[in-house]
């Protein structure tokens, strides 16, 4: 008989996160200056997300947030001071391919973050993506001003008001791009 009067045993996990989440959120925090923005892990994509309930059916909104409810986000920067998300990374094990192979789950979160105008970036679930990349992405959205030292390449100038983001040259490759999100 398959049910026991035993009770069941529990161990705790030797982290909250994966190595490959623990590797990204380590990168992540390092590239950003913590006074201004946080790193956060593993949340429920409804903390970013919700349906607009004014615009949408019933069916429609509790469909919406079957999606949401159910996903998870794995990396998400926030303001430090009223934690609005700014942008969020999703791991998907196909994220290094066309986002027709991608999960379900990861393509109805693009299909959400699109609706909401909300910059996600997804990556594959192994550590095939390069510290470049990920700065790359990241200043996409936060000023070149916002970023820890290191991460600057030698042709950012810093904290000069009128020198523009589409103005830096960066002194790296390209970046391969997971996802493109409209600002």
């Amino acid at each position: 008989m398959w049910f026991s009067k035993k009770p069941i045993i529990f161990v705790r996990k030797a982290s909250i996160l994966t190595r490959n989440q623990r590797s990204l959120f380590k990168l992540v925090r390092n590239i950003l200056l913590e006074d201004k923005h946080d790193v956060m892990y593993a949340r429920p994509a409804y903390h970013v997300f919700d349906v607009d309930e004014r615009s949408n059916s019933k069916s429609k909104i509790r469909k919406g947030r079957e999606v949401v409810g159910q996903a998870y986000l794995d990396i998400i920067i926030v303001e430090s001071d009223s934690l609005r998300a700014v942008c969020a990374f999703r791991m998907d094990e196909n994220g290094d391919k066309k986002a027709s192979e991608w999960s379900e789950e990861t393509r109805n979160l693009v299909k959400a973050a699109e609706s909401a105008k909300f910059p996600l970036f997804i990556v594959p679930d192994t550590k095939s993506y390069s510290t470049d990349e990920i700065v790359a992405l990241i200043k996409r959205i936060i000023p070149v001003s916002k970023f820890a030292s290191q991460y600057r390449s030698t042709a950012e100038p810093v904290n000069h008001p009128e020198v523009k983001e589409k103005d830096i040259k960066i002194n790296r490759r390209e970046p391969k791009v997971y996802h493109k999100t409209k600002p």
